[in-house]
């Protein structure tokens, strides 16, 4: 699909034709494209002020479109522009002269600004076109009409790649003939490095931190089927899946604050630390007196005993037995919850792990109040069929089972592309367009670490915090596989902070986890390193839920001799 900046149209765009090409252009699969929609120019060849609707950045060159909506006519010699409303504008200047006179005033532009003639941007292709998806145009002769370039509503989206391709043919043809020049390609690197000359200097293109917050406040938003499960929230035992990015934990916290105002006694628990730290924070800025918890650190509260990190079955079995031998010393009637919330239940539905959440709870699993919120293609830690096992016992038991579809978190690009390298099923309802994802290869880990720098950078000068931005990884920063493993950080970098747990909101560091610890979150830009591969399945679901953190902006980097299976993993995608 297209690259599309920005990422999403602005709801001040009231033109409905423009809105429909904005949308054929996101779907647009030609040429590895970049779309600037609605760029504005302070240094016109006509006017002290102009405005291009859409420039297309592609391999063949760069295309400027003039859209034009309504009904479009030339009589006498003037133009007329007869919107909706039945409004007619006229103009001595047609969309033909507007669009070509966008075109050399770009040209001119960037020559000026770059100072080289030689340059390859100012060496390749320029095109116009005319896009009038509302009308044929209606001349009472035939002149200044270039069928050519011109497109209307006797064409549909499917057309627009030949149509492009046309716009450049006629084009150079006109260059050919008048300087025996008809321009170059574009490569990928001049591509990029025209968007960040364009993107930067002309004023009606937003800075990405603008995009990726606009995308963010479309994913807030709660979802129909969410407000459905809330007033679920009295049903006394329930299971709610959903893939990531569905809204688990922000509905588990939300049932937690609902059942607490209705005078239970609620105890949330998770699996992992940093969720449970969020959301404890989280309640206490609200003043919320709710118990929040991983399962791990409520037992060693209630056992006294000390973690035993050397031992690999402590945590799932030897800990548990000692909590569950004890139940009736440390969990007495008077102590027990009224209400479990458990998420991330993926990770604490396992036999041991049962046994102790029935001691905790009044009336037990089977007649006490509890809640599950769970993804099992997240469970990471644990065994599929113990999981589907202990899910159809929980169901006995009474449980309302509910099931989540709308992807809340990630923009439809994270979703596509998560899907296209693992394989794994995504929630089937996408909330909102963004950014596309970014894929970077390397040769080594040198040239890896350079690259991530690189990229941190740019993040950096489009206006986006340190604070919005975690990187990812399958290794500690200690392991020697990890790109940044001994690595100094540059001063400009800033620094690069591992596992934090209670700033998150600083932008004097950006935030580095392995992928496990950091299962649950999310933030707004995720960097995800050391990529190990891409076909194994422990591969699949540690990519799966390293890209599913991402909320507005995913990049990824692996080793080039991966990209084959990434390829694979891709053709794989299509044929399920």
């Amino acid at each position: 699909m297209a690259r599309m900046i920005p990422a999403t149209i602005s709801p001040d765009v009231k033109s409905s034709a423009e809105r429909m090409i904005y949308g054929w252009l996101s779907d647009l699969e030609w040429e590895n494209c970049i779309v600037l929609h609605s760029l504005g120019m302070n240094e016109h060849v006509d006017k002290i002020f102009g405005e291009i609707d859409f420039v297309v950045i592609a391999d063949e060159g760069v295309l400027c479109i003039e859209v034009k909506g309504g009904i479009v006519k030339r009589k006498a010699g003037e133009w007329h522009f007869i919107n909706r409303y039945g409004k007619d504008t006229v103009k001595k200047e047609g969309p033909y002269q507007q669009a070509q006179g966008n075109e050399q005033s770009l040209r001119k532009y960037l020559k000026n600004r770059l100072k080289d003639s030689q340059d390859p941007i100012c060496r390749c292709a320029y095109a116009s076109c005319v896009m009038t998806p509302d009308c044929v145009i209606d001349v009472d002769d035939n002149i200044e009409i270039i069928s050519d370039i011109t497109f209307d509503k006797r064409n549909t989206k499917e057309d627009l790649p030949q149509f492009f391709e046309n716009s450049f043919r006629y084009w150079k043809s006109k260059t050919m003939e008048k300087h025996h020049f008809s321009g170059r390609h574009l490569q990928d690197e001049d591509k990029e490095r025209l968007v960040s000359i364009l993107r930067g200097d002309f004023a009606f293109v937003p800075s990405m931190s603008l995009a990726l917050k606009r995308t963010d406040e479309m994913l807030a938003a709660l979802t129909d089927e969410q407000y459905i499960i809330m007033h679920g929230f009295h049903s006394k035992r329930m299971l709610v899946s959903g893939p990531a990015g569905t809204g688990k934990t922000m509905l588990a916290m939300d049932q937690c604050r609902k059942l607490k105002a209705e005078g239970y006694k609620v105890l949330y628990l998770c699996y992992n630390r940093l969720i449970a730290n969020y959301v404890k924070k989280n309640f206490e800025a609200e003043g919320q007196e709710i118990d929040v918890s991983t399962l791990h650190s409520f037992m060693l509260g209630k056992t006294g005993e000390k973690a035993v990190t050397y031992d690999e079955k402590f945590y799932s079995e030897t800990l548990p037995n000692i909590f569950v031998d004890q139940l009736d010393v440390l969990m007495p009637d008077e102590e027990k919850y009224d209400v479990l919330v458990i998420d991330e239940g993926q990770d604490l539905m396992t036999t041991y792990y049962l046994l102790c959440l029935e001691g905790m709870i009044r009336g037990g699993l089977k007649k006490g109040r509890w809640s599950i919120y769970f993804d099992k293609n997240q469970n990471i830690f644990g065994k599929y069929d113990e999981l589907q096992h202990i899910y159809n016992e929980l169901e006995d038991f009474g449980a309302s089972s509910y099931e989540l579809s709308v992807n809340c978190r990630n923009t439809k690009q994270i979703a596509i592309g998560n899907w296209y390298a693992t394989n794994i099923v995504q929630a089937s309802i996408m909330k909102a367009n963004g950014e596309v994802v970014g894929y970077h290869t390397y040769k080594s880990k040198d040239n890896e670490r350079k690259e991530l720098f690189r990229l941190i950078r740019r993040l950096l000068a489009e206006g986006i915090s340190r604070k919005d931005i975690v990187i990812l990884s399958p290794f500690r920063l200690d392991n020697e596989n990890s790109c940044l493993y001994c690595a100094g950080i540059p001063s400009d970098i800033g620094e690069i902070r591992l596992n934090e747990t209670v700033i998150l909101d600083s932008d004097a560091f950006i935030r580095f986890y392995t992928v496990k610890a950091f299962k649950g979150l999310d933030a707004r830009v995720i960097i995800y390193i050391d990529i190990k591969g891409f076909a194994r399945d422990d591969e699949r679901l540690i990519n799966y839920v390293a890209m599913s953190r991402a909320r507005t902006l995913l990049e990824i980097f692996y080793e080039e001799g991966l990209e084959e299976d990434r390829q694979k993993m891709m053709l794989k995608s299509y044929n399920l």
